[in-house]
C-alpha cells in the first residue's frame, strides 16, 4: 500500500509536468526567424515615379520614390516582403521591420532571377548571391 509520502511526491510531479510547461511561456525561437506565417501582408504598385508598398500589417503605405533614370528590372513579392530591382540598386522591403534596405549595383551587374517566399528572398546576379531576411532586414552577399 502507498505512503502519503509517496503519494505526495506523485502528485508533486504529476502536477509539475502539466504546470511547468504553462510557467515556462511560449517556446523560444531562434534569432532572426519568425515562428509563424501569416497571410500576405505587403503589395506593390508600381508607379511612373514611385514604387508603393501596401503593408497591410500596419495599415499604412509605403513610398519608395524612383531615382533620375531609374529603370525597372523585376520585382518579387512574398507574404512579408517586396523586392525590387531596378538599373540602379536591389531595394528589399520588409513588413516585419517596416523599412526599406537598399542595395547598389555593382558595374554591369545585371539580375538573372529573384525567389521570394515568405520572408526571405534570394536574387542572383552575374556578379552577386544577395540574400535578404525581412525578419532583421540584412541583406547577406557572396560573390559568385
Amino acid at each position: 500500500m502507498p505512503t502519503k509520502s509517496s503519494i505526495s511526491l506523485f502528485t508533486l510531479l504529476l502536477a509539475s509536468f502539466f504546470i511547468a510547461p504553462a510557467l515556462a511561456g511560449p517556446p523560444v525561437v531562434p534569432h532572426g526567424l519568425v515562428q509563424a506565417s501569416p497571410a500576405k501582408l505587403v503589395f506593390l504598385t508600381v508607379e511612373t515615379d514611385a514604387y508603393i508598398i501596401s503593408d497591410i500589417g500596419s495599415n499604412r503605405f509605403v513610398e519608395l520614390r524612383r531615382k533620375a533614370k531609374e529603370k525597372l528590372v523585376d520585382t518579387a513579392e512574398a507574404k512579408q516582403i517586396v523586392i525590387i530591382a531596378t538599373n540602379q540598386r536591389i531595394t528589399a522591403y520588409s513588413a516585419l521591420t517596416g523599412r526599406w534596405s537598399e542595395l547598389r549595383r555593382q558595374a554591369n551587374e545585371k539580375t538573372l532571377s529573384i525567389r521570394a517566399e515568405d520572408y526571405a528572398a534570394l536574387v542572383t546576379t552575374n556578379q552577386r548571391l544577395l540574400s535578404f531576411n525581412g525578419a532583421s532586414g540584412v541583406w547577406t552577399e557572396r560573390d559568385r
